[in-house]
Order: structure tokens, then sequence, then C-alpha cells
């Protein structure tokens, strides 16, 4: 190997892209022009999920339909466009080092709940999925936020059974896909805690939704709901079609 190469390999190490457009980076994987783009701000919120929504209008047409176990939702990022590419990178592409970078940007946004999170979990996998994939991408996103922002991290939220990938499922299939494929081992541990839930997309809510369910049932007073990225108004409206 020729000595240029050498160096720009100790410079610009291979694995350092930024993962949207692929450009060398020193330091971070995300350069600056492609990070405005994972994110927008021209869009209204639905104040219950915090999806885009388009027109006037506080909530977003499956909050306006549908009742939820949790607070609140809230995304770093919109899954569109560049995002889709950077979570499908993150959980099937190796990308293990993108949960620092998605866990900075969600604990940022945790700070509008303005709530005190006694705890932290994640959304769980079955040990057939973590084994496939080598991780779950949620518990690492969860683990990140916990050490930074100081909130105890717990593991008492179990999937109990292998389900249908959700993305497969239309809207009402997605809920009864999920039913009871969750629990909770310790029935204390959430007694009267206000719990933060963590995980990667946010599409119609049934995973989100029965996570809370069942950490509620177990006796915890609240549920809030913090992911990677949320998807716009229009694809659930497509998913329910």
């Amino acid at each position: 190997m020729r000595i240029i190469d050498v160096l720009r390999k100790l410079v610009f190490p291979p694995e350092i892209k930024c993962v949207v457009c692929g450009k060398d980076l020193p330091e971070w994987r995300l350069c600056n022009a492609c990070f405005p783009t994972l994110f927008s701000e021209r869009e209204g919120r639905c104040v219950k999920c915090g999806r885009a929504i388009f027109g006037e209008g506080r909530y977003c047409m499956s909050c306006k339909d549908n009742e939820y176990s949790f607070e609140r939702v809230l995304g770093a990022f919109d899954y569109t466009n560049s995002t889709v590419g950077l979570i499908y990178n993150f959980k099937f592409g190796n990308g293990k080092y993108l949960a620092k970078f998605f866990a900075d940007e969600m604990a940022k946004k945790a700070d509008a709940f303005n709530v005190h999170f006694d705890c932290i979990v994640a959304v769980p996998v079955t040990d057939k999925v973590k084994k496939k994939r080598g991780f779950n991408q949620s518990y690492l996103m969860a683990k990140r936020i916990s050490e930074t922002r100081g909130i105890s991290l717990s593991e008492n939220l179990v999937k109990t059974r292998d389900t249908e990938e959700q993305a497969r499922l239309d809207y009402k299939a997605r809920a009864t896909n999920l039913e009871r494929a969750f629990a909770v081992p310790d029935k204390k541990e959430f007694i009267g805690k206000r719990v933060l839930l963590i995980d990667d997309v946010y599409t119609t809510g049934a995973t989100s939704n029965e996570c809370a369910k069942t950490i509620l049932k177990a006796g915890a007073l609240e549920v809030y709901v913090l992911v990677a990225a949320v998807t716009p108004q229009r694809t659930v409206v497509e998913k329910r079609i």
C-alpha cells in the first residue's frame, strides 16, 4: 500500500463517512450539509405524537381517531428522505456507532417534555431477533441517554414472543400483532414512576402503545416516548388505507 493511502486512512478512516452523502469526515458520520435534511421545522407538529402535520389543527389524523396509553411522543428527526437510510444503516448495516449520534440528539429533545423521569426503558426485542441482528438498537440508545442524563436504566420490560414484522402489516393488524407480546418481570419496579420509553421509529404508535399499556399495568404513573424518528402524517394515512 502506498504511503499516501496509509496516511489518508489515518486521517479519514474508511468507516468515518457521512452516511447520507458518503463524504469523508475526520470526526463524525454526518456532515453539516446533510444534517438539516433530517428534520423539518416548516410543518406543524401533532401535540400528542410529534409527527409533522399539514394544515391547521393540533393533532394528526391518527391521534384524532385513537386513544393511546402514553402521554406524548417526541422524535429527534423525521422519518423521511435521508433519515430512512440512516435508520436502516443503524439497524441492518452494522451501524452500531450511530447509537451515540441518535441518542445525543434524542436527549436534546427530551428536555421539551419538561418532566422528571424516574427511569428509562428500551422497547425490547426477543432473543431470536437480538441474536440475528447482534444488538437491540433501542437499548443502545437508551443506555447512552441514561449515561448522559443520569437517569436509571431499567431492563424490566421484555418481549415474550416473536411477532410479524410491523412494516408488513396495515394499521389495525399492527396493534393486534403486538397484543400481550410484552411483559414486566418485576411487578414492583415501575410502581409510582414516570417512565421514558425509547424506540427507533414511531409509525402508527402500536408498539409504543402496547409497551406503555404493559408498563402502566405494572403501576407506573405515566409513560413518555422518545424516538430517533417519527413518520409524517401522510405515511400513517397510507398505512391505514
